[in-house]
């Protein structure tokens, strides 16, 4: 990894275009608390097509680029593709470099052999890349790579005046599931292992809002007629999604290809014990976290594995995850580094 050196007696205050537009900071409760931990060295900028073609700002830094070419129709994708082929030649002739988070190893959206192309001629641009933890994915091109943790989500708790609720093990068992629900998740695993169990003695909840229609069907007829199962496909307001996961024992996580979630560390911020499958990610957050707050199974999930992890005893009343290692104020200073590195 590249260790970063910061210039001394430099002051002025580096200007970062973020790829997501300010008015959805607040939807993305990742970027608003980055974008607040961030100064006051640097100043982050809200996208728009006219600030990054003619707006004065030092520094990029994109999260997930691919929504920029993302239109609902083709006409608006067409206006999309020709905005941004401007944008990188502005890049290119600015020399204006690019710093990437990367959140996942491949995106988790559809993206078309055109846009694909697009999103490469951009990333040529990349110099930094900002990985969320250190596991070994490809490395693109020449980008030098600098670790930087997910921080927790105690900023959010705080503004929503949260206070904990005792974890305790009750009958039924609470179980949730949250998120933008999308088929890669294996949401219909856990609906098809609680809806197995048939003494009653788990209640699950799904709750977020379905980006696929016909997976939001299938998830519907594998509920039907279970008695503990509450599916709930629609969005929610942070302060709804915090009380859920505070009724809850349990969250579950049921991704197989977790490489990186804010999911996880939302319930962990509110002290709820997390269920995951076994890979590279999970045995990390278990190794960081402890097997009482990380808990996996191997392979599809099914109702004998889901009962295994159950049984396990819960954490001790009044521990908490450790968060000493996702501290936002050094999260702030290693971005600050990389920005100061960068130009």
């Amino acid at each position: 990894m590249h260790q970063l050196r910061v210039r001394k007696g430099s002051s002025r205050e580096i200007r970062v275009l973020f790829d997501t537009r300010e008015k959805h900071w607040n939807q993305n409760p990742y970027i608003d608390i980055l974008i607040g931990s961030i100064s006051p060295g640097a100043r982050a900028l809200g996208f728009s097509w006219s600030r990054a073609l003619v707006g004065r700002y030092d520094l990029v830094h994109v999260h997930w680029p691919e929504y920029l070419l993302k239109m609902r129709n083709g006409p608006m994708t067409i206006v999309a593709r020709a905005l941004f082929i401007l944008w990188i030649t502005r890049l290119f002739l600015c020399r204006t470099s690019v710093i990437q988070t990367r959140h996942n190893v491949v995106p988790h959206v559809a993206v078309s052999p055109i846009d694909r192309w697009l999103l490469k001629q951009l990333g040529s641009f990349v110099k930094y890349e900002i990985r969320l933890n250190d596991l070994e994915v490809p490395t693109i091109g020449r980008r030098l790579v600098k670790v930087i943790p997910h921080g927790d989500y105690a900023p959010v708790l705080k503004e929503h005046n949260f206070t904990g609720r005792e974890l305790a093990r009750t009958e039924p068992l609470r179980l949730l599931c949250f998120g933008i629900i999308r088929p890669y998740k294996n949401f219909h695993q856990v609906i098809k292992a609680v809806s197995q169990i048939e003494d009653g003695s788990c209640h699950l909840t799904v709750v977020g809002r379905c980006m696929d229609t016909e997976y939001g069907k299938t998830l519907s007829d594998l509920a039907l007629g279970s008695g503990w199962i509450d599916l709930q496909l629609r969005r929610v307001e942070e302060s709804e999604l915090i009380a859920r996961i505070n009724e809850a024992q349990f969250v579950v996580v049921p991704y197989a290809d977790l490489y990186n979630s804010g999911v996880v560390l939302m319930a962990l911020s509110v002290g709820r014990p997390v269920i995951l499958r076994e890979n590279a990610a999970s045995k990390q957050l278990k190794a960081e976290f402890g097997a009482t707050w990380i808990r996996t199974y191997k392979g599809d999930l099914t109702s004998a594995s889901l009962r295994d992890v159950l049984t396990a005893p819960l954490p001790p009343t009044g521990s908490a995850p450790n968060f000493d290692q996702r501290r936002w104020k050094d999260i702030g200073e290693s971005h600050f580094r990389v920005y100061h590195a960068a130009l």
